[in-house]
């Protein structure tokens, strides 16, 4: 199956990501294991399996929760966003965005419409509702976006609408969030409606999102972990990649662990010091199509994967 192409509107918020040069040095001290070149950025096995597995969470919670099939609006299975934030002990948070398009034709919203976007989570029954202004004016549009901070919590107040494959318009209004909605729980399994006064006119499926995922990396000479949680789903595929370079390196589930495991003698890469990207992808997704269901990456040096 052709893997979906790479966001736009990811890079327009992660950013560009640089291959980061071998002087650079400074960050978090691994325990070496070895004394070659790169060798303070190793772990024994031991230490990277314990400290990536010190953040997944305890307990577990079921996301059997399947909803209805789409009417109007659908997830979409094409685009996709992320964001991340800096995390205790060395770790990192990354949140993924709720996107939505219509199934066929655009749809009007704001001004005179009436309508407003409801998002409800399956897993804790809470809701949200975003009413815009009708003062507005109304825009017809073929996407919108709900973007979420790293850590959790909407990132602006209002929705983005895309009017036009990539160009977006604002418009005015104002959220009622119950119960902290983007702030509960690692995985949520989210049905978006539209509304037109108090008759549902669209509705998705239900789809598993990831928000506030909190994750720590270490590597060995030959390995990266990477923190696991265990609502995470054996099924789901997990590709890992390093900027610039032109390959993936597909990752082992290890739940009895609580990492992801990926093997760094599989790249053919130069010596140095790369940022990188994790993707799990649900390979039957809506629809059939395979879908992504959450992204982790590193920016920085303090995360960064020396290929030695």
């Amino acid at each position: 199956m052709t893997k979906q192409s790479t966001s736009e509107l990811m890079t327009t918020r992660r950013g560009a990501v640089a291959l980061l040069g071998s002087a650079l040095t400074t960050g978090c001290l691994r325990l070496s294991e070895s004394s070659g070149p790169g060798s303070e950025y190793f772990s024994t096995r031991s230490d990277a399996l314990e400290y990536a597995s010190s953040f997944a969470i305890d307990e577990t919670y079921s996301l059997d929760h399947p909803g209805n099939p789409p009417e109007v609006i659908q997830h979409d299975t094409v685009y996709s966003g992320a964001s991340g934030s800096s995390g205790p002990n060395g770790s990192s948070f990354n949140s993924n965005d709720i996107i939505v398009r219509p199934i066929e034709d655009p749809i009007e919203i704001g001004g005179s419409t009436d309508r407003c976007i409801k998002v409800q989570d399956l897993v804790t029954d809470s809701q949200a509702v975003f009413q815009p202004d009708s003062s507005s004016g109304s825009i017809l549009i073929d996407r919108f976006l709900i973007e979420i901070q790293g850590e959790g919590g909407l990132e602006s107040q209002t929705p983005r609408f895309s009017v036009s494959q990539g160009d977006f318009a604002e418009l005015e209004g104002s959220w009622n969030i119950e119960d902290q909605l983007f702030e509960q729980n690692i995985f949520g399994r989210y049905v978006v409606e539209l509304r037109e006064k108090e008759t549902v006119i669209g509705v998705t499926g239900a789809d598993t999102i990831a928000i506030g995922y909190q994750w720590g990396m270490e590597q060995t000479a030959e390995a990266v972990f990477i923190t696991r949680h265990p609502m995470v789903d054996e099924a789901w595929t997990i590709e890992f990649s390093l900027d610039d370079v032109d390959q993936t390196v597909e990752g082992t589930h290890r739940p009895d662990e609580d990492v992801f495991e990926i093997d760094l003698t599989q790249f053919d890469a130069a010596s140095n010091l790369y940022s990188w990207e994790l993707t799990a992808y649900d390979d039957d997704g809506p629809e059939g199509v395979e879908q992504t269901k959450f992204r982790l990456y590193a920016d920085g040096t303090d995360n960064g994967v020396f290929i030695d």
